[in-house]
């Protein structure tokens, strides 16, 4: 099968390239993934590659041993970003963080004041809530992802056909830093 790579344009005029690698049957090997180039730059070529045999790994390992279905896997390499484009994504982290601890603080303290009726209830619920909802803002927004002028993002997705339908696995994206990549 030929591989396929294609331009990709997102918001905020964020573009890549997507290059797609049909493996047709067991056994799959990842000669063909070795072989592709998804990037010119050796370093970040050598990620995408990595991350091509993660998710094609994760996606036989749940096949049947009989199974030969045709199976893609799709690399996205995003980048470099822009400084505005970065901050766009740290302010889309820092709102989603913010938006959980919303909510779970309107819901642990809602639930906190039903249990606990009265005055007592209510301060113990805002107290709870707060806490609770400051405490999820803070994880939430540690664990996303803060991007800097000249990231790449690398991105896996797999797609099985056949059986009850196509099934698809998503990777999470990596973040390359441009110090990474580009020697500086």
């Amino acid at each position: 099968m030929e591989n396929v790579s294609v331009p990709i344009v997102g918001p905020g005029g964020i573009t890549g390239r997507r290059t797609t690698v049909e493996l047709c049957c067991r056994p799959y090997t990842t000669a063909a993934i070795n072989r592709t180039i998804f990037h010119a730059n050796g370093v970040v070529n050598s990620e995408a590659v990595f991350a091509a045999e993660r998710m094609l790994d994760h996606m036989v390992s749940g096949m049947a041993r009989a199974d030969s279905r045709p199976v893609k896997v799709h690399i996205a390499v995003i980048g470099p970003l822009t400084a505005i484009q970065a901050n766009a994504l740290n302010d889309a982290s820092v709102s989603l963080s913010m938006q959980a601890g919303t909510l779970v603080g309107i819901a642990s303290g809602g639930a906190l004041k039903l249990v606990l009726p009265g005055p007592f209830g209510t301060k113990v619920g805002g107290f709870a809530g707060t806490s609770l909802g400051k405490a999820t803002q803070s994880h939430v927004r540690r664990n996303l992802p803060y991007y800097h002028a000249g990231d790449l993002v690398i991105s896996a997705e797999g797609e099985a056909s056949g059986g009850i339908g196509p099934q698809h696995s998503y990777g999470a994206s990596q973040i390359l830093q441009r110090t990474a990549y580009d020697g500086i």
